[in-house]
């Protein structure tokens, strides 16, 4: 059987990996240590000069996503502090071009494969490397769990994780033993169902500039449509439309499908923005909503603890399309008969709020978990150089 030179086959690798195990076991102790310290000396450079890589997971998402506006967001941060960051996504060449700020073409990009089916990351990984990966993504979790000297981090943006997983694996088996959470609340839920793991919190970023209030005199008569089942949707338009006619002057937007700038700019003059999401821990439209002071209507959830205080939210009790429509009609038939200014009314909370997405203060949080990662990676490496002098790191390995 011929093997290809320019692409060996992964048993071929695993015996050539076998073979320089074998031969450096052969070799002295005093060498095995000398060529250690070297490896070692190289890794702690790395991470004084940061130039050891932090690799961000990116799913290939071609329509418009918080997730993949988060991941990149951060990228640029991390990168702006001087951190050596690569956007990891799935299929060569691909690029979120919905997303359409000028600093998105210097973010260094990664692929995981040149393969739209795969099984195996094609990526090379270095020990003092860091991927970081959203909590849903499980089965990636799972592709990365022979790569034992990477450092592991989860991206904990909601509760999608727990459903994901399989049972009896949790991140933590398969060498995820830090978490990077968006809010305190979510760290202390997960830390209840995973104490052993280590807990980090910083936010997301919320592009206030673009989502200055319009005057009320630029308040169209639009419906924004932020719901994550089609099916309800429909309900409620159809609902809405036919039991109400007499407000056929007033027109639905699904607010989907766009640039962030083109969504920023119909979001900003929408009347009113209807919102629907069970999997949301903490949806980024809600805060836009706030920043822009477009009122909401929306449902119970747990979501709502973060907007405690906001004047302009109008809560049902259940998500069900006809409460939808119905508080839908009293609002219409309100913002009809008054100044559309008395609906831009968010409260004092909204600045709390916008506060703790604003990108001075998710810089100086992020930029101080990633500082914390650094440290940990150096107390990983130290132990391990302790171990080298002790002559203790060859039966390590035979366990």
């Amino acid at each position: 059987m011929k093997i290809k030179k320019d692409k060996k086959s992964e048993f071929v690798k695993e015996l050539e990996s076998s073979k320089k195990r074998q031969y450096d076991k052969s070799l002295p102790l005093e060498v095995r240590q000398e060529k250690r310290y070297d490896k070692l000396d190289v890794i702690f450079e790395e991470i004084a000069n940061k130039e050891n890589k932090y690799l961000l997971y990116c799913p290939d998402i071609p329509f418009a996503c918080s997730l993949v506006k988060i991941i990149y967001e951060y990228a640029k941060i991390m990168k702006d502090a001087g951190f050596n960051v690569v956007v990891l996504h799935e299929v060569d060449g691909f690029v979120p071009k919905w997303l359409d700020f000028e600093w998105v073409k210097d973010i260094p990009k990664g692929y995981l494969s040149s393969k739209k089916e795969r099984t195996q990351p094609e990526w090379k990984f270095a020990p003092s490397d860091t991927i970081i990966i959203p909590e849903g993504f499980f089965s990636i979790m799972k592709s990365f769990y022979q790569f034992n000297p990477l450092h592991k981090v989860v991206l904990a943006l909601g509760y999608n994780g727990l459903a994901s997983m399989e049972p009896g694996v949790n991140w933590g088996v398969l060498g995820f033993k830090d978490v990077i959470c968006i809010s305190e609340d979510i760290k202390d839920k997960y830390q209840q169902v995973f104490p052993a793991l280590n807990y980090y919190v910083t936010s997301y970023v919320v592009n206030e500039e673009l989502l200055t209030p319009v005057n009320s005199n630029e308040v169209a008569p639009t419906i924004g449509l932020m719901i994550r089942d089609r099916e309800l949707a429909s309900k409620i338009v159809n609902i809405f439309t036919n039991k109400y006619p007499h407000f056929n002057y007033f027109q639905f937007k699904v607010l989907k499908k766009q640039t962030v700038k083109q969504y920023c700019e119909e979001l900003r003059k929408c009347a009113v923005i209807v919102f629907a999401d069970d999997k949301s821990a903490i949806p980024a439209p809600l805060v836009e909503a706030v920043c822009a002071k477009v009122p909401v209507i929306t449902h119970q959830n747990n979501f709502l603890k973060t907007f405690v205080g906001i004047e302009s939210f109008n809560v049902i009790d259940i998500s069900d399309e006809f409460a939808f429509a119905d508080y839908l009609a009293e609002f219409c038939n309100l913002w009809s008969s008054n100044s559309t200014a008395l609906f831009q009314t968010t409260g004092s909370s909204a600045d709390l709020i916008i506060d703790n997405f604003r990108e001075s203060n998710v810089k100086e949080s992020l930029i101080k978990v990633v500082n914390l990662l650094q440290e940990e990676k150096i107390k990983t490496f130290t132990a391990i150089d302790e171990m080298v002098q002790k002559g203790e790191l060859d039966n390590y390995e035979k366990k």
